[in-house]
Formats: C-alpha cells, sequence, structure tokens
C-alpha cells in the first residue's frame, strides 16, 4: 500500500495495483481506478508514479532477499517430570 493525500489535506493508503491512470486536475491529481473510481491526491503525477515504483522495487527486493534464519529455540525451559 502507498499513502497518498486527500485534497483537504488528509493521509490514506491505497493499493497501487488499482491505479489505472493518473491526469494532472491543477492543483490536484486525478487517479481514475480500475473499478471506475476516481479520486483527487495533492501529489503531482510525477510523485504519485515515484511513489508507486518506489514501492515496487521495494516490494521486489524483499520477495528475492535471502530468508532469515529461523530463530534460536529458548534453552531456558525447565523440563518437569510428571507423576502418574
Amino acid at each position: 500500500m502507498i499513502q497518498l493525500h486527500h485534497s483537504d489535506g488528509r493521509g490514506f493508503w491505497l493499493n497501487p495495483d488499482l491505479v489505472e491512470t493518473l491526469s494532472d486536475a491543477d492543483p490536484w491529481t486525478r487517479i481514475d481506478l480500475v473499478s471506475d473510481r476516481a479520486m483527487l491526491v495533492t501529489e503531482t503525477p510525477d510523485e504519485v508514479a515515484a511513489i508507486i515504483d518506489a514501492y515496487r522495487v521495494d516490494l521486489s527486493r524483499r520477495a528475492t532477499a535471502p530468508a532469515e534464519a529461523p530463530a534460536a529455540p529458548q534453552r531456558d525451559a525447565q523440563v518437569i517430570q510428571l507423576r502418574r
């Protein structure tokens, strides 16, 4: 998810895979979504495109990063014998 700002300045999170087109609607940017909805944001079209690009690069980097080694098990536990 990427964070953008409504025309009134309130921040919100958007799934960038839903963005179909960006257009300049001075002084805002109009984002048309694949769901046929549209919204106005304060970021410029170039800023929105750069945010989406950075999100995808980060997502790709995390997907191809080597897996972290599992944490070592805790060795402090005591074993208590149960009586029958």
